[in-house]
Order: structure tokens, then C-alpha cells, then sequence
């Protein structure tokens, strides 16, 4: 009995899994890309004088979000054009928001080096099951629908440790 139970619990957890993957719109392109401080080590994470505010509600300036019953704290955000490629990347700090347009970049090529925005695009993968970010392909962990957001894979990544990637659409 509890082996069936067990089954069938599973079983729903996949099926539910699966639908999220795939439940983003047909014509949807990213067009921001976050790196944040995990839900273990955001909550004890101290980075943010103004504290984290729900996702649907945050602007530029705002350095942690709330998204279900999880705080992320936000290191780097990237905004892309409609191709997927860097139009601004911020960076939150203790020191505060650090902006850079693209021509800052251009004009710093070695900090732009050193970020890792040389050939910086982002896209949807055909199949829509996952990112491709650069060289790199993340598999679709969870889509948020209403706040429009995707949490990719990244455990297998170790640049990523203590870290989630989201992407907005």
C-alpha cells in the first residue's frame, strides 16, 4: 500500500514538473536575466537596507525579491534587447546598485572581461525546455506564469553554487 502511495505521489509530482516546463507563451523571448543569493542563504543574506518586496511589485532599484514563500537577493541583472543581447547589466552590492549601459561596457573591456559579457546572449531554446545562455544550456526547472519568470537548473554548475538564475519573459 504504501508503495502505491508512494507511486502515485510521485508520479503527480512529475506530471505537475512537466507542465511547468512547457507552460510559457509560444512567442515569449527573455528579456531579463537575474543571478541571485539561493533561499537558504538569502534570508540570513543582509544586502538590502529597504528589505525584499514581492517580485510583481519591484523596480530597478529594489535588491531582493519574494517569490512564493522564498527571498532571493539579487547580485547581477542583466537587461536584454529583443534578440537576447546585453542592452544593461546592474550589479546590487553593500555599496548599492552599480549600472552599466553598453557603451559603458565597450568602453571598459576589461571589466567586461572580467563580468563575462563578451559574446553575452540568451535565448529560448527550441524545444522550450530550456535556456541556452551563451555556451551554456539550462534545463527549465519552474516557470512562474504570472510574475513571467523561469528558474533554470543550475546544480550541476559549480560558478552557480549558493546561487539561483532566473529569467524573465
Amino acid at each position: 500500500m504504501k508503495a502505491q502511495l508512494l507511486f502515485i505521489l510521485i508520479t503527480l509530482l512529475y506530471v505537475s514538473c512537466d507542465e511547468n516546463e512547457t507552460s510559457m507563451p509560444p512567442n515569449a523571448k527573455i528579456k531579463i536575466k537575474y543571478v541571485t543569493l539561493d533561499e537558504h542563504l538569502s534570508p540570513s543574506h543582509i544586502n538590502c537596507s529597504t528589505g525584499s518586496v514581492p517580485y510583481l511589485t519591484m523596480n530597478q532599484s529594489d535588491c531582493s525579491f519574494e517569490l512564493g514563500n522564498h527571498e532571493f537577493d539579487i547580485e547581477k541583472a542583466y537587461l536584454l534587447d529583443s534578440t537576447g543581447n546585453l542592452r544593461k547589466f546592474l550589479k546590487y552590492g553593500s555599496e548599492g546598485l552599480l549600472t552599466y549601459t553598453i557603451l559603458d561596457l565597450e568602453a571598459d573591456p576589461k571589466y567586461k572581461e572580467y563580468e563575462g559579457l563578451e559574446n553575452f546572449q540568451v535565448k529560448i531554446a527550441e524545444n522550450r525546455k530550456a535556456i541556452i545562455d551563451g555556451n551554456n544550456s539550462f534545463l527549465i526547472e519552474q516557470i512562474f506564469e504570472k510574475e513571467r519568470l523561469i528558474i533554470v537548473e543550475t546544480s550541476k554548475n559549480s560558478k552557480f553554487e549558493g546561487r539561483r538564475v532566473f529569467y524573465g519573459y
